[in-house]
């Protein structure tokens, strides 16, 4: 199965199956994650952070009840492993 990230006007569309359902697991669930509007002004750094907080426990929250294991798995490997290079700190002289 290829899927397609399609850009409609100015957003983004990707569709992919739901988690199956699995004996003695919570049956999959179909989601919809919306990504619209501005980011507020926040008045404090404080008031950012708990921001931001609610709003990756939400998604994550989302994508784990919604996503097959395996998609779900590969998911957090492919986040991390483009996080991972803002933490690298190079030596002098190399990188």
């Amino acid at each position: 199965m290829e899927l397609e990230l399609r850009k409609l006007a100015v957003s983004l569309t990707l569709t992919v199956p739901k988690a199956g359902d699995m004996p003695g697991a919570e049956p999959g669930l179909p989601g919809v994650l919306r990504i619209e509007g501005d980011m507020p002004h926040f008045a404090t750094l404080e008031e950012a952070d708990a921001s931001y907080d609610q709003q990756a426990t939400g998604i994550e929250d989302l994508l784990h009840r919604c996503l097959a294991g395996g998609t779900y798995d590969r998911l957090v490997a492919r986040m991390l492993t483009r996080a991972a290079s803002h933490f690298r700190v190079p030596w002098a002289g190399r990188e």
